[in-house]
């Protein structure tokens, strides 16, 4: 991984290097800078088409973060640790030169998470089909995240640009069984832009490429350790390790795709509009070798973006919307073992559909900014509500099983600032509700004259339970935050800046009723 670091500085350095400070001759607005309203103003920074970073109106502006993190309770889902503290480091521009337009991100994580069992992968969700143990461990992250974005004006009509997003993580468990985690994600997109005079037009290419090294070892103290595999609704295959051995897994995801931006555009007003679409494969591999295979997952993600904003002298409206539909199919390799030249080799002959898993996210929320100027508001509110559906089959002849889980919830967020010669204090609260429901199992055989005994297959009930009543539980949750911003240089946009939040969350339902969940927050950064 060393070599991985060097990469991720130097590309950290290219990207974010360009935010040198300008000399002024005139008081800067850099000083009320927020990046998350820079990015909402022109919805092209967050699209997959970087050349619409030539749209930018915005100085040059950079920041650099430092944080702490920590989080704990007893509202967790099944393989989330019982406490989690994480050191944050973060470097974040926007800069233009001529013609071109810069975007750059460096995150440095560094996380320490206590209690933490049942799942040998980073995120099950991503990966559905993995390994794990009952015994819980403390776990450390070490999480390298550079993202990049160009664009260029090639004439009146049209630009060119390209994206980078490039992370690199390891984890490490510090009891048996001991899983080490390798992992890697690399997602390009070049694109075209054309605009006109009431419309522009964007068209982008994506290719993806994910690795994950999983490796379990246990060092030999005198107990039995079991190692459950899983692949889909807490069923399972299990080997029990008595004194000491070492399990692997890795997993390699390839996805291609690509994205088409349209945006109509008036004096005062614009609504942007994004569809994507991309198809990834994910194989996993029980053997350096390769041909020992652990099944496959096949992705297609239907994904929509949407942003329509008037803007005025006094306010500012910007209505927001998001749609995830993702279909995943879960196989299984159909493999033996044989003998050829006097050695044992394995075969594949074929693959079975085993699961299928489909899941429908959507967001949307209205924000109102009480204006300032263009980039610095006196309040600002954000009224909004998301939901997922998510549904599994899992089939076991004769037997097809069926799980849902629906979250509907509804947020509320207001920021009031206060604005002084030397400085400027923000206040902000909100807070959220959410109702779920769903199915926690139902079965249904495919041959009708069988009729199955579910107790006959091997399948973590409690855990199952756990998961569905964590995703369904009525829930509600409220924020506080503060934030001071020092200017140490108002006419050139300086400044030094602390931030703090804390976030409560508490169920009211089901088995996790009552319990709840704390986050606190702290940041430092300078603004330039």
């Amino acid at each position: 991984m060393k070599v991985n670091k060097i990469y991720i500085l130097v590309l950290s350095l290219v990207f974010t290097g360009f935010a040198g400070v300008k000399a002024q001759t005139r008081e800067s607005e850099k000083y009320a800078y927020r990046m998350e309203r820079i990015r909402t103003a022109n919805p092209w920074n967050v699209s997959y088409n970087s050349a619409g970073l030539i749209f930018n109106r915005n100085e040059d502006f950079s920041l650099v973060r430092l944080g702490y993190d920590y989080q704990d309770g007893n509202y967790r889902n099944v393989f989330e640790s019982t406490s989690e503290g994480c050191f944050k480091l973060n470097t974040e521009s926007f800069r233009k030169i001529k013609k071109v337009y810069f975007y750059g991100n460096f995150d440095f994580d560094y996380s320490h998470r206590q209690n933490k069992a049942w799942a040998s992968v980073l995120d099950p969700y991503r990966t559905p089909i993995f390994l794990a143990d009952s015994t819980p461990g403390r776990q450390t992250l070490e999480l390298y995240r550079v993202n990049g974005g160009v664009g260029y004006e090639l004439s009146r009509h049209f630009a060119i640009g390209g994206r980078m997003d490039f992370e690199v993580a390891n984890n490490a468990k510090k009891r048996d069984a001991r899983n080490k985690n390798v992992y890697m994600s690399l997602h390009i997109a070049p694109g075209i832009m054309y605009r006109s005079k009431w419309m522009n037009l964007g068209l982008n290419f994506i290719y993806g490429r994910k690795t994950e090294k999983v490796d379990i070892r246990i060092y030999g103290t005198g107990q039995n350790h079991e190692i459950f595999e899983f692949d889909g609704l807490w069923f399972y295959t299990s080997d029990v390790i008595k004194e000491s051995g070492t399990i692997e897994r890795e997993y390699r995801d390839n996805i291609y795709g690509g994205a088409a931006q349209m945006e109509f555009y008036g004096k005062r007003w614009k609504f942007f509009n994004q569809l994507s679409i991309t198809k990834g494969k994910e194989e996993i591999f029980r053997n350096k070798a390769g041909d020992n295979r652990g099944g496959e997952v096949e992705t297609l993600v239907y994904d929509y973006d949407g942003a329509f904003q008037i803007t005025g002298e006094k306010y500012d409206h910007h209505l927001q919307g998001a749609a995830d539909f993702t279909k995943s199919l879960l196989f299984e390799n159909l493999q033996r073992s044989i003998i050829i030249d006097q050695s044992s080799q394995i075969v594949q002959f074929g693959r079975k559909n085993k699961s299928d898993i489909d899941a429908v996210k959507a967001d949307i929320h209205y924000t109102l900014y009480r204006n300032r100027t263009d980039y610095n508001s006196s309040w600002y509110m954000t009224v909004g509500g998301r939901g997922y559906i998510r549904e599994v089959k899992y089939r076991m002849f004769p037997v097809e099983f069926k799980h849902e889980v629906k979250s509907l919830e509804g947020y509320i967020d207001f920021n009031k600032n206060f604005l002084f010669k030397k400085g400027m204090l923000d206040c902000g609260v909100g807070g959220s509700y959410a109702e779920g429901s769903g199915t926690l199992l139902d079965r249904n055989s495919v041959a009708p004259e069988e009729r199955p005994d579910i107790d006959l297959y091997k399948q973590r009930k409690d855990l199952l339970l756990q998961e569905y009543e964590f995703l369904t539980c009525d829930k509600f949750s409220v924020h506080v935050r503060l934030r001071y911003s020092y200017f140490l240089n108002r006419e050139k946009g300086m400044s030094l800046y602390a931030d703090a939040r804390v976030n409560y969350l508490k169920a009211v339902s089901g088995i996790y009723k009552n319990k709840e969940r704390t986050g606190i927050q702290a940041v430092i950064g300078l603004a330039f």
